[in-house]
């Protein structure tokens, strides 16, 4: 299923939750893991986020309404990468959207924060997109899009804790591996002896 990796299965798994134990702030789930796929044995790693970010989401999205973006704080050097979300608190996590620009110049940026790729839409988006020209790199773009809502006071984010890779660039993408790698229980170990091995030289 995958190019390359040692650890990494070229097969499908199914998972599924058979219990789960909540003891005061201590929660245990057992997970059946089974491999559906006809040729090849595998291995797989079950993560399980108590708090998943889409259901932040979900709960922003009932109290407000309207289209809700998911955001970030990023580093200055590579809020350019992404795009600027201009944004005023309404309590807790959550804020209103009063723009949003697609990968900024400098002189464009309004924050640090940045859309993380977890939206919910309403319908009208489409008919936004559908009249919108070519954006940042000649593209349709989603964060134009959104921008146009903005006025109307259409758009909320949730700003999320937790550690996001942007598998989208090669740092990214091989940070996201390694921390996924260190997990396995066996390919963890051995990766983890190996990187103090070769820190010590570097």
């Amino acid at each position: 299923r995958y190019p390359f990796g040692y650890g990494l299965s070229y097969t499908d798994f199914e998972s599924n939750i058979v219990n789960i134990r909540v003891d005061g702030q201590i929660a245990e789930i057992t997970v059946k893991v089974t491999n559906i796929g006809d040729k090849y044995d595998g291995k797989e790693i079950v993560e399980c986020y108590i708090s998943a970010p889409q259901k932040k989401l979900e709960k922003a999205y009932q109290e407000f309404g309207g289209t809700v973006i998911g955001v970030q704080e990023v580093p200055t050097a590579l809020i350019s990468k992404y795009d600027s979300v201009k944004m005023s608190h309404l309590r807790d996590n959550i804020y209103a959207v009063g723009d949003v620009r697609e990968k900024p110049r400098p002189e464009e940026i309004y924050t640090n924060y940045a859309i993380l790729g977890r939206y919910i839409l309403t319908p009208e988006i489409f008919e936004i997109l559908r009249a919108l020209p070519p954006g940042h790199g000649g593209e349709i773009q989603l964060t134009d899009a959104i921008s146009a809502l903005c006025p109307a006071g259409r758009v909320t984010a949730v700003d999320f804790e937790g550690r996001r890779f942007d598998t989208g660039n090669l740092f990214g993408y091989l940070e996201a591996q390694i921390e996924i790698s260190l997990k396995d229980p066996v390919v963890g170990p051995w990766l983890k002896n190996y990187i103090k091995e070769r820190a010590s030289v570097l």
